[in-house]
C-alpha cells in the first residue's frame, strides 16, 4: 500500500515529478524574466540624455547596464 501511494502510474516517484515540474516552472520564469530585462535594457538604450537625466541615470550607467549578460539581474 505504501508503495502504491508513493509512485505514480509510470512508476516514477511523485516527489520526483514535482521536482521536475517545479524545475521547469523555474526555468520558464527565468527565461521570461531575462526577456523582460533585455526589453528594459533596449528601452533604456533608446532614451536620449535629457530623458536619462529626468529619471536620474547617466549615459555611463546605461552603458554599464547594457554590458551585463542577459541572464544577470
Amino acid at each position: 500500500m505504501t508503495l502504491a501511494l508513493m509512485h505514480g502510474h509510470s512508476g516514477t516517484s511523485v516527489l520526483g515529478e514535482r521536482s521536475v515540474g517545479s524545475g521547469i516552472g523555474r526555468t520558464i520564469a527565468f527565461v521570461f524574466e531575462a526577456l523582460e530585462r533585455q526589453r528594459t535594457r533596449r528601452d533604456l538604450a533608446s532614451l536620449d540624455d535629457r530623458m536619462l537625466r529626468d529619471i536620474g541615470l547617466s549615459r555611463y550607467e546605461v552603458e554599464m547596464e547594457l554590458r551585463r549578460p542577459w541572464w544577470r539581474a
